[in-house]
This record gives structure tokens, sequence and C-alpha cells, in this order.
């Protein structure tokens, strides 16, 4: 998770979703289908504004970010697969490499 430094906690280890600006998460065999359909929905109705999902068991890996967050989910996304850049909207200016990311 990234998060401006002056965000609210909601607990010792957690963050209100509005809090967030980016969440990441890394598929595993037994979160596939949350990672890949729940968690999209939920912290796009939470108004987290960037969900980065890194998917080594799709075919062929990939890594899809999320942004435009409403009411049905996220509205735009980018997926890069290996060798190919990935570029998170403002407030980050950075390019990442899918390659490291699936490394």
């Amino acid at each position: 998770m990234v998060a401006p430094r002056d965000a609210s906690p909601s607990g010792d280890f957690e963050l209100l979703s509005y809090g967030a600006l980016l969440v990441a998460e890394v598929v595993s065999p037994w979160s596939r289908r949350r990672d890949r359909q729940q968690k999209p929905r939920a912290y796009a109705e939470g108004g987290v504004p960037l969900y980065l999902l890194i998917d080594r068991l799709d075919k062929p890996p990939a890594v899809t970010l999320f942004s435009q967050p409403g009411e049905d989910g996220y509205r735009k996304r980018q997926v890069a697969t290996a060798g190919q850049p990935l570029r998170p909207p403002k407030p980050f200016g950075i390019t990442l490499d899918a390659a490291r990311l699936l490394g």
C-alpha cells in the first residue's frame, strides 16, 4: 500500500481505504478469484485511486493497473507483460518495469 504520511489510520496496522493512494496485490493460487474479481470492486467502491495486481499465474504473466474507481469498479486498466512498461498516473510520475515485478 502507498499512502501519504498524514493518512488517518484505523488501527495499528490498518488504514482506511480513502487514505490509500495505491494498493498492490500478488495473486497466489489460493487467492486468484478474490484478487482478480472481488478486490478490484471493493477497492474501487472504497475510493482507492489505483489497484496494482501482479499476476504470475496468468497466461502470460501480467501486471494490471486499475484506475478511475467508481461504484461499479474501475473504469480503466493498463496491462503489461514482461518487457512492457507500466506508467501510473500522477502523483507518481514513474515507470514500472513489469518484468521486475513478475520476476
